[in-house]
């Protein structure tokens, strides 16, 4: 979950109501806003004279937000929302958008490297520095995690006034083109930038292998920004700043548009009067939102509230700041501009439900014939796990894919056949493996560094061929257990033995095997009810030298469905 700091002052002003901690964190929660830390501190600032457009160190409460929620990632996304769902103001906020004249031009030479760009520009803005943070942790934010960390959206931010419009969008040669970056007092090739700015170094990798690298430039040939690296600091934005150029980039349409949305909707928010740029020959932003047409009883088989009416429906998603219209026995539903999370039918639904309150919804037994549950055969692995604990080993968790050298050449065992893989992407996972026991060699040989003893155990799934199965099935679970260590023997593993055996009420023997994994006369068959079990002994020397180990190391394997055959 992201976080996000927000002015409890600016959360009131722009919810139009105080808010009390409990309500915040109970009914706010609905919505995937977590308030933690909330404090009644906000009329502290009001009373010592200061208005609610800023705060002080003490109002400031940290947020964590569901990560298919961007848009509630600044405290006017989450004022907006709650402002819905506090029943202030419901049903689709209005975005008005003058059209204005603003150009970009998206050169074909930037097309195979960051072909994607959305911009708008907003104007009468009166940003207090507080204010102007804000958008500038929800700028910060969405590139983080919506844009995974700027490589699929990158956000700009510029002070429009420097700027000679139309603007550029190119791929540039970066031992040619050069400006002066954010922060730093001289020009710089772009080549320079990926190599020795902080941010460069930070986010070069987008780019490293790309032979042109994207600018934004106007006119005059004034640089903006190199997306999705850093802006120009002839753009820079502070609190003086009333009219500002916003670009998104990015690798996906739908991200970069949305992202561009939750951005306008924000400084909207703030008093700004949106502007449409046209880039490439099309209007940014669209804010009118997307047309679904919806089935009320649809609804109300997915939810279970059949109580609802149309009528019921349309004031629930209006709480959550939809359009609704009813036709006929059809619901016209606007998803807003800025809602990234909203692709299926069943994101509605889930939004009728907030809106009518989890804690209303009556709890009922499903009408099947069954009632759910663990598999009788999870449940016994579980309990094994727990009495393998219980001896002190620790779990491990490997990967079901090996390949032959480990399953069989390092290991000193006969070669099978085994489930192979009709197109390996490595050499590493060419098989499925047949048996446990190499993996957790593997790990040993990797834990060197560790202290010993080490005792190590996994129940794992294998999978064999008919002809080689021990159990019938193709899938199937096996318990491994090593013990690692310099008084290691096979006395100790045959005892960790005969203690799970012992815990499931289960008597076994061991018939003497050799087996090129381990120590002649010191190896076994695990038999249980006359049935062939498993396997336990000491490894051999060979085999713990192909590992890299230079301890003694013993251990058993065993067929998790022969154990519970016997059980039962």
């Amino acid at each position: 979950m992201a976080v996000v700091e927000i002015s409890k002052p600016h959360l009131e002003e722009l919810v139009g109501e105080e808010l009390g901690v409990e309500k915040l964190e109970e009914e706010g929660s609905m919505l995937g806003i977590l308030f933690e830390d909330s404090t009644e501190s906000g009329d502290s600032a009001r009373s010592n004279g200061t208005s609610g457009s800023t705060s002080s160190e003490e109002d400031k409460i940290e947020v964590e937000v569901e990560p298919n929620r961007p848009d509630l990632l600044s405290v006017e996304g989450i004022a907006r929302a709650l402002r819905g769902f506090f029943e202030i103001e419901t049903g689709a906020v209005d975005y008005p958008v003058e059209t204005g004249d603003i150009e970009v031009e998206v050169d074909s030479s930037v097309k195979n490297v960051r072909k994607h760009i959305a911009c708008a520009r907003i104007k009468n803005l009166d940003l207090k520095e507080d204010e102007l943070n804000s958008i500038i942790q929800l700028q910060e934010k969405l590139t983080e995690t919506y844009g995974r960390k700027r490589k699929k959206i990158a956000i700009g931010l510029h002070d429009l006034g420097p700027l000679e419009p139309p603007i550029t969008y190119r791929g540039a040669d970066p031992s040619e083109d050069s400006f002066v970056p954010l922060g730093r007092d001289e020009e710089m090739n772009l080549g320079d930038i990926l190599e020795e700015h902080d941010k460069g170094k930070k986010y070069g990798w987008i780019l490293e292998d790309e032979e042109r690298y994207p600018l934004l430039q106007d006119s005059e040939g004034e640089v903006l920004s190199m997306p999705p690296i850093i802006n120009g600091e002839l753009t820079e934005v502070d609190d003086d700043t009333d009219d500002i150029f916003l670009d998104v980039t990015g690798t996906s349409r739908r991200e970069v548009e949305t992202a561009l949305n939750i951005l306008v909707a924000a400084l909207h928010e703030r008093g700004g009067t949106i502007e449409s740029v046209e880039v490439g020959g099309e209007r940014m932003p669209d804010m009118t939102g997307d047309l679904r047409e919806i089935d009320p009883e649809y609804v109300r088989e997915v939810s279970g509230l059949d109580n609802l009416s149309e009528e019921g429906i349309k004031e629930q998603l209006e709480k959550m700041l939809y359009g609704v219209e009813i036709e006929g026995d059809k619901l016209l539903v606007t998803v807003p501009a800025y809602r990234a999370d909203v692709m299926h039918p069943y994101d509605v639904i889930e939004d009728v439900v907030i809106g009518y309150g989890y804690g209303n919804v009556e709890e009922e037994i499903p009408e099947v014939s069954t009632i759910g549950g663990e598999d009788d055969r999870t449940v016994f692995r579980d309990s094994l796990r727990e009495l393998m604990v219980g001896t002190g080993a620790q779990e491990t968790m490997t990967f079901i894919l090996s390949n032959r050298e480990k399953l069989f050449d390092r290991m000193d065992k006969e070669k099978e056949e085994v489930v192979s893989m009709a197109n390996p992407l490595t050499e590493e996972y060419t098989v499925v493996r047949n048996w446990v026991l190499p993996s957790l060699m593997e790990v040993l040989g990797n834990n060197q560094h560790n202290r010993y003893p080490q005792k190590l155990f996994e129940v794992g799934k294998v999978s064999e061929l008919e002809d080689h199965s021990h159990t019938g099935a193709d899938d199937s679970y096996q318990l491994a257990y090593v013990s690692a260590g310099s008084e290691t023997g096979f006395s100790e593993v045959r005892g960790v033995l005969q203690s799970v055996a012992k815990e499931l009420g289960l008597e076994f023997e061991v018939e003497e095997l050799s087996h090129g994994s381990f120590r002649d006369k010191r190896c076994g068959n695990i038999v249980l009810d006359g049935e062939e079990a498993g396997i336990i002994g000491e490894i051999n020397e060979e085999v713990r030298d192909s590992w890299g180990l230079d301890v003694s190391v013993a251990a058993f394997e065993i067929y998790v469905d022969v154990l519970q055959d016997a059980v039962k």
